[in-house]
């Protein structure tokens, strides 16, 4: 099946093979760099199902998502995938978030090799409890790090103080608690229901001629991908039955903070989008209306942002951020400031006034605009265009669909993600210095 995106000039080829594997291929004719992706949909979200073979919900230890992807480069003989890709010449890594785990590689020769090897580690799981006690200690000084990163403590202070149960709550890695419950037979079960060929895609960015070295067609890359996957084995497909929390559309609490060694406090706001199963591209529609009004109210080209600046109560500019899975999400304010209480009041108040803006036509339009041309120009990146396309349809979105949706916005179409602005979605998280951070900044001056 052949997909045709005009208004972007892209295609997208798409084949599901026999046993449900989905392999996507999208051509960039002339260039000798390929990307290629190989994702399970399988996130840190997804911690509460029904195993396959069974009946009843199991809770997984958080983090286990994560966990069984640092596994699996792991293989039966014991050497590192990503070494064996390095070998190659290939860039390899691998990330999970809440809605997929993914395996990539890029370069320029070897890709066939690559995908080769790529699909054998990721089919070929190799779980042993002494593995699993040597990886427990590997992500608890990985949680340890995150956890003393400011801008993570930030983020995932402001999300507790938002959701009661939802899985945004908790850092992808989980606790370090919950990473010491993880057991080998943990990783089977979780690899037994996610890892089924039909719950995963195989994604490639490139000129099919340089990758295969030759002149070649979309068949000729089903062809050598349905040749490898017959040599494998896999069970009968069941289906995949996950339970999200329901989440009240109110946050937890209204405010949070703590101290750490920083010199400067941080300060976030952060306002709940309530739970709801959107129909199909509507999770990233609703993420460019949200975008359009943060931009008008926030942008550095705007009086609110010039405010702050005068008032002193941002040093370097604030972050923003929009972030919906296609139940719920956020919006996310941040920045670092001498002044956070007087900060977050202002964002608040600022956010609280939403409900009622009125944005002129030809400011909506520029701002509009702007948002389309930066996503149209991250489609020049290989890796944004496989994985942003594999994100947002396991977000019941379509990238390039939404995106041509989206030249469609009308300004009235704001006022359906105006009614959020209340004050029972808003929350705020502040990271002072501590007295020793005190102590230094002190003697410094």
């Amino acid at each position: 099946m052949i997909k045709e995106y005009p208004f972007f000039d892209e295609q997208i080829y798409q084949q599901q093979l026999t046993n449900g594997l989905q392999l996507i291929f999208i051509p960039k004719n002339g260039f000798k760099r390929s990307f290629v992706f190989f994702a399970s949909h399988y996130g840190a979200a997804m911690n509460r199902f029904i195993p396959k073979g069974e009946k009843a919900y199991w809770d997984a230890p958080l983090g286990i998502a994560h966990f069984l992807e640092h596994q699996l480069f792991t293989m039966p003989d014991g050497q590192d995938a990503s070494e064996l890709l390095a070998k190659l010449g290939l860039d390899s890594n691998a990330f999970t978030n809440y809605s997929l785990t993914g395996y990539l590689f890029n370069g320029s020769d070897n890709i066939l090799k690559g995908l080769t090897l790529l699909l054998d580690f990721v089919q070929t799981p190799h779980f042993t409890e002494k593995n699993v006690l040597k990886e427990q200690g590997i992500i608890a000084q990985e949680l340890k790090m995150f956890l003393d990163r400011p801008g993570d403590a930030l983020h995932y202070g402001l999300m507790q103080n938002m959701f009661f149960e939802y899985p945004l709550k908790h850092d992808v890695g989980g606790t370090l608690a919950s990473i010491k419950d993880i057991t080998a037979a943990h990783l089977r079960t979780c690899y037994r229901t996610f890892y089924q060929p039909a719950n995963m895609t195989i994604i490639i960015v490139g000129d099919l001629n340089n990758i295969f070295k030759q002149e070649a067609s979309f068949s000729d890359l089903v062809d050598f991908v349905s040749e490898h996957q017959k040599t494998k084995k896999f069970g009968k497909t069941t289906e995949i039955i996950v339970d999200y929390p329901q989440e009240p559309d109110f946050v937890r609490t209204n405010y949070d903070e703590k101290t750490m060694e920083i010199t400067v406090p941080r300060a976030a706001v952060g306002l709940k989008i309530p739970f709801a199963n959107l129909d199909f591209n509507q999770s990233m529609l609703l993420e460019l209306r949200l975008k359009i009004l943060l931009e008008a109210n926030f942008g550095t080209s705007t009086d609110v942002y010039q405010e702050m600046l005068d008032q002193a109560l941002i040093q370097s500019g604030i972050a923003t951020e929009v972030y919906h899975d296609g139940k719920t999400g956020y919006v996310k304010i941040s920045a670092n400031t001498e002044q956070p209480q007087a900060f977050v009041k202002f964002v608040q108040e600022r956010l609280l006034s939403l409900s009622q803006f009125q944005l002129d036509l030809l400011t909506f339009e520029r701002f509009k605009k702007a948002l389309i041309g930066n996503f149209i120009r991250a489609l020049n990146s290989f890796e944004f265009l496989a994985v942003g396309y594999l994100e947002y349809q396991y977000r019941n979105s379509n990238l390039f669909a939404a995106l041509q949706m989206s030249e469609d916005l009308t300004l009235e179409d704001l006022s359906s993600v105006q009614k959020y602005f209340t004050e029972d979605k808003l929350t705020s998280f502040i990271i002072f210095p501590n007295q020793s951070s005190l102590s230094k900044k002190a003697s410094l001056e």
